[in-house]
């Protein structure tokens, strides 16, 4: 296994210029490209790539076929720059990961790490809050509130949403998770379905990245109600059906609300891999 001494970090947004900043309080030679906040370390993320014992990518990593940030950088052409056994690091790899595994170079997603899954649904909940809190005419004490999907974000949502004071309608495809949602102090509806009708809430949460609403659906939420959209894509909107008045788009949420505490939950994903010992940092 490579030593790794260099890292190139590339692109991305705030959290890139945190977790530079942890990587070298680890004594870690850290170089920056298209980093926000933090010059240039030389003209090109090529020159950089290719000098590095491992390439630390955003998340989501790729985004339009390049590097997030990164627009002139394709997965292709950075591979072609790293040297022998250079570790990729990256937040969601996607159909990256093929390409990685046929040129066999070594990588490490570090959304695969469930420790930091849960972490970041966290992170992404609160952000999720401020954006409502921002968007609503009223408090979300009393506010009745859907939030489609009974995933990790969906889970800790819920709770936040509860400890606020919200009445929240908890959605799953799955009829067998009614239960549980109960035990949650939410009430549970049908993802897609909504036998409860959706005119009366004052927020929407959809966290499913699939369409569960239908153009007909969308129609029956009132014009002042967010529609808070935190599914990566396609989202939760049919093809076919026009926005909502009130959609707001929230990709990348932790880098936008909490780049600095989203940095530290990536840096110890990093430290939990087997490129990265603990021991290795410490």
């Amino acid at each position: 296994m490579r030593l790794i001494h260099t890292i190139a970090v590339l692109g991305g947004d705030a959290r890139q210029r945190y977790l530079s900043e942890l990587l070298s309080s680890a004594q870690f030679s850290v170089r920056t490209f298209g980093v926000p906040g933090l010059p240039d370390s030389a003209p090109s993320a090529m020159e950089i790539a290719s000098q590095a014992d491992a390439v630390c990518l955003p998340t989501p990593a790729i985004a339009s076929g390049a590097v997030t940030g990164l627009p002139g950088l394709t997965p292709a052409q950075l591979l072609s720059a790293l040297p022998p056994d250079t570790v990729v690091f990256g937040g969601g790899l996607g159909a990256f990961r093929s390409l990685l595994q046929r040129t066999g170079t070594p990588y490490y997603d570090m959304l695969q790490n469930p420790a930091l899954a849960l972490a970041n649904a966290s992170v992404t909940a609160e952000g999720a809050i401020l954006l409502a809190l921002q968007a609503m005419p009223i408090t979300l004490q009393d506010a009745d509130v859907l939030l489609t999907g009974f995933g990790r974000i969906g889970k800790s949502l819920a709770g936040k949403l509860r400890a606020l004071g919200a009445r929240v309608t908890l959605t799953s495809r799955n009829p067998k998770n009614f239960p549980t949602i109960e035990q949650l102090s939410c009430t549970p509806d049908e993802t897609g379905v909504y036998h409860l009708g959706l005119s009366q809430y004052d927020a929407v949460f959809n966290t499913v990245p699939a369409p569960v609403f239908s153009s007909a659906q969308i129609a029956m939420l009132r014009p002042d109600c967010p529609y808070i959209e935190l599914a990566s894509s396609p989202g939760g909107i049919a093809p076919d059906a026009a926005k909502p008045a009130a959609y707001i788009p929230a990709p990348g949420l932790p880098g936008k609300t909490a780049p600095k505490t989203a940095a530290a939950i990536l840096f110890r994903a990093m430290c939990d891999s087997p490129y990265l010992s603990r021991q290795e940092v410490l």
